[in-house]
């Protein structure tokens, strides 16, 4: 019988380098509804005999995989949807014909528009994290990247140059960006470094710019100017009031009562997991 083979490869940079290939399913007939049951039955046994750390990056890289087919194929949930064959599914989506692949929001369609990689080779620039456009003016977008700080277009992508090389931070990561809600030439630049060795990683704190990224001024650092509480993941402004600014970094919350001029933190208590997000609940 013929069984669907899920590669998971797992590069690991050292004396020992060798991918890892597990197989998990059934046959070709099989649904991916039917494919991601049996995928989560497997990995809720694997996790429970052997909770390691390696069987947590695995099922990491399950997750991705699950959230990728469920969301493109017919059989869009477990719960529900088309029963056709994922062999089948496939082979209309390598051809061209699948229809639910192709529709993209409002049926408009996708395309590149940078940063290229002749723009950022010289930075490694990889990933892009973070996107924000303005909104009083949509061909200005700025992109936060990985490891080579901000860029920003004024001409819808067409071209983009970095705004931030004149910091002279040595692989600077954007977490998140945020325009001030009352002029959005004011931008907000959550901060990390990503070669730091630590599990969690360091960052430079929050940089504000009150001229569209031509200048940047620390607004949230330490004596250091890096660490582990200002690897900021998030910015949020008081949608109440646009003076209050709530971020939050390493293992500390952080809140603003003027701008940014001055923080308070609170740490958060006991051993959480790293916290990465903040949120307004405005319907309670």
């Amino acid at each position: 019988m013929r069984r669907i083979l899920f590669v998971f490869t797992l590069c690991i940079i050292g004396n020992t380098a060798w991918p890892q290939a597990y197989s998990i399913g059934t046959s070709t007939s099989s649904s991916t509804a039917e494919v991601i049951q049996e995928t989560d039955t497997y990995f809720e046994n694997l996790l429970s005999a052997d909770s390691s750390s390696e069987n947590q990056r695995l099922f990491k890289f399950y997750n991705r995989w699950r959230s990728y087919w469920s969301s493109r194929s017919q059989a869009d949930s477990v719960e529900g949807g088309s029963h056709e064959p994922m062999a089948d599914f496939y082979t209309r989506l390598m051809n061209g014909t699948c229809n639910i692949c192709n529709t993209s929001v409002d049926n408009k369609s996708w395309s590149f528009v940078g940063p290229t990689r002749q723009q950022t080779v010289k930075h490694r620039a990889g990933i892009v994290t973070s996107v924000v456009a303005d909104p009083t003016d949509h061909a200005t977008i700025y992109a936060g990247s990985n490891t080579a700080g901000l860029y920003k277009t004024v001409n819808g992508g067409q071209d983009w140059v970095s705004v931030t090389d004149q910091l002279r931070l040595p692989s600077l990561g954007i977490n998140w960006l945020e325009l001030h809600p009352d002029n959005p030439q004011t931008v907000y630049m959550a901060t990390t470094n990503r070669t730091m060795a630590d599990e969690h990683k360091s960052g430079y704190g929050i940089y504000k710019s009150t001229n569209g990224g031509q200048t940047w001024a620390s607004i949230l650092t330490n004596a250091n100017g890096y660490g582990f509480d200002l690897n900021i993941q998030k910015i949020v402004f008081d949608p109440s009031n646009s003076n209050i600014i709530y971020a939050i970094g390493g293992l500390k919350f952080y809140k603003s009562t003027n701008g940014g001029a001055s923080w308070t933190s609170t740490a958060f208590s006991g051993n959480p997991a790293f916290p990465n997000s903040l949120e307004f609940l405005t319907d309670l």
